[in-house]
C-alpha cells in the first residue's frame, strides 16, 4: 500500500544516494555532471506530486518550502557563494524533501518546519571545520617546515592576516597546480609601477581557477620564493550530504545549540 510515509522514505533514500554520488564526484574534481540533476529533478517532483495527492494540506508548505529555497539559493548565486550545482542540489532537495521525511527518527525536538532550510545552514555551520583544517596546515607551516607565513606582504593589514589564518594555508606553488580543489587567495597589486602581492580572500565560487593560477605564475618568476596562499574550495554538497544525514537521524544541530547558548547569554 502507498502511504505518505513509505514515499517520504524513498524521497530520502532517493535524495541520499544522489548526494552520496554528487558528493564523491564533487570532493574528487569540484564537479557535478548535469546529468545528476535531470535524474533527481523530476523524480523527487513525481513523489512530491504523489504525497500531495494522498494529502492536499501538503500543498501549501511545499510551495513555501520550495520558494524559500529558490530565493536563497538564486541569491547565494548571485552574490558568488554557491555554485551551479549547489543551486540545483538545493533545488531538488526542496522538492524532494520540502518538510523533514522522518521525524520519528531525530533525536532532538523538530524546531524548523521547512526542511531545506535547516539542512542550509547546518551545512554551513559544518563547513566551520574547514578552519580547524586550515589552522592545523598553518601551524605546520610555521612551526614545523619553520617557513614564513607572510614574507612578501607588505601592504597586509593585521585583519587580513587574522582572516588568511582561518580561511586558507601555504603551500608550494607547484602543489597548487596539481591540486584542482584548491584556489589561490593572493594576486599582485601595482603601486607607482612596483608590483606587490596581497591577499585576496573572497573568490567568487564560479572563478576561473586557471586563469589565476597563469597570472600568480607570471609574477612568481620574477621573485624568490615559490609559496602562495590557497583556500581548500568547500566541498558544499558534501557538507549538504552531511546536513541531510545528522537533520534526519539526529536534528536540527545548529538550531537546537542556538536555544542552548542564547537563554544563557540573556
Amino acid at each position: 500500500m502507498i502511504t505518505i510515509d513509505n514515499l517520504n522514505l524513498i524521497a530520502f533514500l532517493l535524495s541520499l544516494i544522489i548526494l552520496l554520488y554528487a558528493a564523491y564526484t564533487d570532493l574528487k574534481t569540484r564537479e557535478v555532471p548535469d546529468q545528476v540533476w535531470i535524474i533527481y529533478f523530476p523524480l523527487a517532483l513525481i513523489l512530491l506530486i504523489f504525497r500531495i495527492l494522498l494529502d492536499p494540506r501538503l500543498l501549501a508548505i511545499s510551495l513555501i518550502s520550495i520558494v524559500i529555497i529558490f530565493v536563497i539559493s538564486f541569491s547565494m548565486v548571485y552574490v558568488g557563494l554557491f555554485g551551479g550545482a549547489d543551486f540545483k542540489a538545493f533545488i531538488c532537495l526542496s522538492i524532494a524533501l520540502p518538510m523533514n521525511p522522518l521525524p520519528s527518527l531525530s533525536l532532538l525536538p523538530s524546531i524548523n518546519p521547512i526542511f531545506p532550510v535547516s539542512i542550509f545552514y547546518n551545512a554551513y555551520f559544518f563547513s566551520v571545520s574547514m578552519i580547524i583544517y586550515s589552522a592545523f596546515k598553518n601551524l605546520n607551516w610555521k612551526i614545523f617546515k619553520g617557513k614564513e607565513l607572510f614574507n612578501n606582504f607588505p601592504k597586509t593589514s593585521f585583519f587580513m592576516k587574522i582572516m588568511a589564518l582561518i580561511s586558507g594555508y601555504k603551500i608550494e606553488f607547484k602543489n597548487l597546480e596539481k591540486k584542482v580543489y584548491l584556489y589561490p587567495i593572493e594576486e599582485f597589486s601595482s603601486d607607482n609601477g612596483k608590483s606587490y602581492r596581497r591577499l585576496r580572500l573572497f573568490t567568487n565560487a564560479e572563478v576561473d581557477r586557471d586563469k589565476l593560477i597563469d597570472i600568480l605564475r607570471t609574477h612568481l618568476k620574477e621573485i624568490e620564493r615559490q609559496d602562495v596562499w590557497v583556500s581548500l574550495a568547500t566541498p558544499l554538497i558534501f557538507f549538504i550530504l552531511l546536513a541531510l544525514i545528522s537533520n534526519v537521524i539526529i536534528g536540527d544541530i545548529f538550531l537546537w545549540l542556538m536555544f542552548q547558548i542564547f537563554p544563557v547569554l540573556f
